[in-house]
């Protein structure tokens, strides 16, 4: 899949391919967070871009014209039943589709990047899909169920490709916005979820959001309605968006709030029985707080409550999430993310994921993304590291041994799981208005704009001790 920008912020013009693992390297303001987060509220389910579309194709303001859903709402308030063949509408206006939620970008930057007063209006963001086989194969894999107001329904077993919609009960006293959204919301999450099934951001202020979360049971102890039992997430944000004011529930925010309320082991171990591969984002977990943090963060009761604290244990005792090191608080989100939420096909966006890192852990947290996109999960990061970059070149060159398990032993974490073909990577470098890719053929990254910082340090170092030598 390409992304093709133009006029976002700093970036003039640039054409993205996104791989399993991609990564934004440059110098500051650059616009490598910008277009991550451009690209995440393009094709995230859930994501502003996905909301604003949904919400202009409610009220009939998109150019985009599909006259198979408007059979379907046709069909549904006549007869009372409809399908369709969720393979046949991807591959007539899937591209389509994303291009649409491109074309209201303007919209929706605002609020993505967090800068209502700047102007998008010569913003302009193209999607190109590559809809592989493989791709559209997960049309099939899906299942859909669900249903407003327990009269419309929408319904897809696995195996097949088709989406069946149909009402039980008095369809007519249903306003039409509300047959046209449930039939657009059905078929469009179907496409986005095709393409990466959730999308997760973790912005860079990741840790300051820990105090906000120690205070949420203390917020909602003050709602109406709550008591020791939680409502579920809905009504929850709902709620918190109506009576907290200077509370802002962002995406981050939100799935965050998500883990704290609702996240048990038992739930997600039962899920582990019906779904093999959250074994492994369990064991992921596991990793991550033994190879990297050197203790376990969770929470301070098994079971959701208004109550719950977040806690960092070491051999020598607990602490509160706010008294751990801030490079706890910068990965503790990411173990919540595994063992709570992750899923199959996921694209998680982390914005400088070294912050706060000493070196040999920003290069074992390299090693374990790789292991994540290894596990089926893809990775968009933006860094400022060198240690990010050199590393991840060797990450692709164990690959490429004739014995890559014999590769692994020189690496920290030595695991074969962790090394990524060079198919698996894109490296884009920011810088002059555009950004280039600057991984080679041979798998080797050209981090000049690294570079030329050490050069230039080491030149000073050169030029400042021949002065001190001619005066000594």
């Amino acid at each position: 899949m390409k992304i093709s920008i133009r006029n976002l912020g700093p970036v003039e013009n640039a054409e993205i391919a996104l791989r399993p693992l991609t990564i934004f390297v440059g110098p500051s303001n650059a616009g490598k967070t910008w277009t991550a987060n451009a690209i995440a509220n393009l094709l995230g389910l859930f994501g502003y871009g996905w909301l604003e579309y949904l919400n202009a194709f409610k009220e009939q303001k998109t150019s985009e014209n599909y006259p198979v859903i408007e059979t379907i709402i046709e069909e549904l308030s006549r007869k009372g039943n409809s399908q369709v063949d969720l393979l046949t509408f991807a591959e007539r206006y899937g591209e389509m589709y994303f291009d649409g939620i491109a074309r209201l970008a303007q919209d929706w930057l605002p609020t993505v990047i967090g800068a209502p007063v700047t102007n998008f209006k010569q913003t302009q963001l193209q999607v190109t899909v590559d809809y592989t086989s493989e791709k559209w194969d997960k049309l099939a894999e899906l299942k859909v169920k669900d249903q407003v107001g327990g009269v419309l329904r929408a319904l897809k077993e696995t195996g097949n490709t088709t989406l069946y919609f149909y009402t039980e009960g008095e369809a007519s006293n249903l306003h039409p916005t509300v047959i046209r959204e449930f039939v657009a919301r059905n078929i469009f999450a179907a496409l986005h979820r095709c393409l990466y099934a959730f999308v997760w951001p973790f912005p860079t202020e990741r840790s300051g959001f820990f105090p906000q979360l120690e205070q949420v049971g203390q917020l909602l102890r003050g709602l109406p309605g709550y008591g020791s039992t939680m409502q579920s997430y809905a009504d929850l944000t709902e709620n918190l968006k109506r009576t907290m004011v200077n509370f802002p529930i962002t995406i981050y925010q939100g799935w965050m709030t998500t883990a704290l309320l609702t996240g048990t082991r038992v739930q997600r171990e039962q899920q582990a029985r019906q779904e093999p591969e959250i074994n492994e984002y369990l064991r992921l977990a596991e990793i991550l707080e033994h190879d990297l943090l050197g203790g376990k963060v969770d929470f301070s009761t098994p079971e959701p409550s208004i109550e719950r604290r977040i806690h960092f244990s070491i051999p020598g005792g607990a602490l509160g999430i706010n008294a751990a090191s801030s490079a706890v608080k910068e990965l503790a989100p990411l173990v919540f993310y595994l063992r709570y939420l992750a899923t199959e096909g996921d694209l998680v966006v982390i914005d400088e994921p070294e912050m706060n890192l000493h070196p040999e852990a920003q290069v074992r947290l390299v090693e374990f993304l790789g292991m994540m996109v290894n596990a089926g999960i893809n990775v968009m990061a933006t860094t400022h590291s060198p240690y990010v970059v050199d590393h991840l070149a060797n990450l692709i060159a164990g690959a490429r041994h004739p014995r890559p398990a014999e590769a692994a032993e020189h690496f920290f974490l030595k695991r074969e799981a962790a090394l990524l073909s060079q198919a698996q990577v894109a490296v884009y470098l920011f810088e002059k208005g555009t950004a280039h890719s600057i991984l080679d053929e041979q798998g080797d990254i050209d981090w000049g704009t690294f570079g030329r910082v050490s050069d230039r340090i080491s030149q000073i170092y050169f030029d400042v001790l021949d002065v001190v030598g001619a005066v000594e």
